[in-house]
């Protein structure tokens, strides 16, 4: 019985030491870069993409910034606390400019 309780507290001290490294060590997490676009005009928000690649990402934002007539590209990191706070208390719509449709898709492929 002993050696079964030393097997399920290695368990469980091991689960949390992993559980620990993964929030320490930064590693490719899917979604982890969100690409949104700031309408220039209105107070309004659209989600882009989300990608697991900085480059991809902020690639994304510059197209974006560069070939939309109404939206301004912004890439948050959310495993930076204060990204992910700052994404959480946008209201995103699903609304976007017509003439800024094509932009928007094109910038959703850079993503993959």
């Amino acid at each position: 019985m002993k050696t079964f309780a030393c097997i399920l507290y290695g368990v469980i001290v091991g689960h949390w030491l992993m559980g620990v490294k993964n929030r320490l060590v930064a590693t490719r997490h899917t979604g982890r870069y969100a690409v949104v676009g700031m309408h220039s005009g209105l107070d309004e928000y659209i989600l882009v993409a989300n990608t697991a690649d900085k480059v991809d990402a902020l690639n994304a934002t510059d197209f974006l910034e560069e070939n939309s007539v109404s939206y301004i590209g912004l890439c948050y990191d959310l495993l930076i606390p204060e990204d992910r706070a700052e994404f959480d208390s946008i209201r995103f719509t699903d609304r976007v400019e017509h003439d800024d449709l094509e932009v928007v898709e094109a910038t959703r492929d850079l993503c993959g």
